[in-house]
């Protein structure tokens, strides 16, 4: 077998996918869009702490593409690798009509959990978009060679060794494939899931051979992140596009679409043969619970495998619509919804970018006052003064949430950029490039529990800034 698509839908698909990423995009990476882990600008020095939690293929990446992370070149970067992966689950899915290009383009590259990772990890954000297209273009070869399973393994590996969901963005589109083959081929089907387990089993042991081998040349101690199972219904909740008017017909419409897609999965179940059958049905109603195993909980909300859920109710759509006596009524009512959805997507997009660019010209602003607050204290010497932050900005007085922005705190809650004493520190050296001689976080905790620190008031108020044996004290907030 091989992988082939229409040249026009092919077009129409890079088309779309570049008009989607603009309009939702563009602003991100125009724009200083810097957030929560962001500040740290130059990402060659957390290569380390990269390594040690098991995506240790991300150094290597940085000195591609540089380790200052420029939002206009990570955009562009970002753009190519969703284009190219969306035109690729095109082929994979023979999904060949430009209807379904418009809405896999759609779904895949407006996806609010794409918007999540670009507004809160700018700086790593393409070595994720490099994931998921290394994790599909891993299923093009383990489905769609003789021996594809040992390439596909390769590039699997290589996919977890870039995103701490690496496997999932592998799996994901593995599953999505077989259950395209099984409701188009007559191709066996245990062959094929025979072949894509070979090609999963073998790409876990060459991701851990290459992170032992590094971590043993390094002498580093392996952190990997904290894994666990995610709850299938928050799965399925979270890659709807909410829509920004309100909540309510935003999951009225998205259940629609739920039922539609559920209702030609019963259509399809009753055309294919039993086995068939029970496989597709497995497969699908399980898709979920699958990718919700070992799942990264620090990088949940912002995972791009919750992209691929959408994809599959646009599989079941195209492929269980079609002979029915209302056809054209049921793709209408789809496309209507998905239509909705995706001019939703595209301002909540916006807002969102938005409302972190207000952040960092706030932020900016605050760290202002609290330097120039430290400069004005008597024997502070910058660069040489040891400093302690007690409390974080994030939790300051002055940190008020901006009107209008009340509807985005269910994706993002936070109001300032520095919303732990880690981000204040890369804030202070990455974005403003002040010489501070911060102590360790783990010294500022110890001097947050201080009772003289405990009984200062808090910034901007007097005598919240203070010299305390020969350290400069400020408290930020109270916790």
């Amino acid at each position: 077998m091989r992988i082939s698509i229409d040249q026009t839908v092919f077009k129409r698909a890079a088309f779309w996918s570049l008009i989607f990423f603009a309009a939702a995009h563009a602003f991100c990476f125009f724009n200083l869009t810097y957030a929560s882990g962001s500040v740290l600008i130059d990402v060659s020095r957390n290569a380390a702490a990269q390594i040690e939690r098991g995506v240790y293929l991300q150094p290597f990446y940085w000195s591609f593409r540089g380790s200052l992370s420029s939002p206009m070149i990570v955009g562009i970067l970002c753009c190519v690798y969703l284009t190219t992966a969306c035109c690729l689950m095109l082929s994979l899915l023979r999904l060949n009509t430009c209807v379904s290009a418009f809405a896999l383009c759609g779904l895949m590259t407006l996806n609010v959990t794409i918007t999540l990772r670009f507004s809160g990890s700018l700086t790593t954000a393409d070595a994720s978009m490099l994931a998921l297209l290394l994790g599909i273009f891993a299923a093009a070869l383990t489905l769609r060679m003789k021996w594809g399973f040992l390439p596909g393994a390769v590039l699997a590996a290589g996919a977890m060794a870039l995103d701490t969901n690496g496997f999932s963005l592998f799996l994901a589109p593995l599953l999505l494939v077989l259950i395209a083959d099984a409701l188009n081929d007559t191709a066996p089907i245990r062959p094929a899931a025979a072949k894509a387990a070979a090609s999963c089993g073998l790409g876990v042991v060459l991701y851990a051979a290459g992170g032992l081998i590094l971590w043993r040349i390094l002498d580093l101690e392996p952190t990997l992140p904290a894994r666990g199972f995610f709850a299938a219904e928050s799965f399925l909740l979270m890659p709807s596009p909410l829509l920004f008017y309100h909540p309510v017909p935003g999951f009225v419409l998205y259940g629609v679409l739920l039922f539609l897609a559920f209702f030609s999965l019963l259509h399809l179940l009753r055309r294919l043969p039993h086995v068939r059958a029970v496989f597709v049905f497995s497969c699908s109603i399980l898709f979920p619970f699958v990718l919700s195993l070992l799942l990264d909980q620090e990088h949940i909300a912002d995972s791009p495998v919750f992209a691929f859920f959408p994809v599959l109710l646009l599989l079941l759509l195209h492929n269980g619509l079609s002979g029915l006596s209302k056809e054209h009524l049921l793709r209408t009512c789809a496309a209507g919804v998905l239509s909705v959805f995706f001019l939703s997507s595209v301002v909540l997009s916006n807002q969102l970018y938005l409302k972190k660019n207000i952040e960092f010209q706030s932020t900016l602003s605050l760290m202002t006052r609290v330097i120039d607050r430290m400069e004005r204290t008597t024997h502070y010497m910058p660069g040489q003064t040891p400093v302690v932050f007690a409390g974080t900005l994030e939790n300051n007085i002055l940190s008020a949430k901006h009107n209008g922005f009340a509807a985005l705190s269910r994706f993002d809650p936070t109001v300032t950029l520095c919303s732990s004493s880690e981000e204040t520190l890369w804030y202070l050296w990455e974005i403003l490039g002040y010489p501070v001689n911060l102590l360790s976080l783990y010294e500022q905790e110890q001097w947050a529990k201080r009772p003289d620190v405990a009984a200062m008031p808090v910034f901007p108020a007097a005598g919240s800034c203070q010299m305390i044996d020969d350290t400069l004290v400020i408290k930020l907030s109270d916790r």
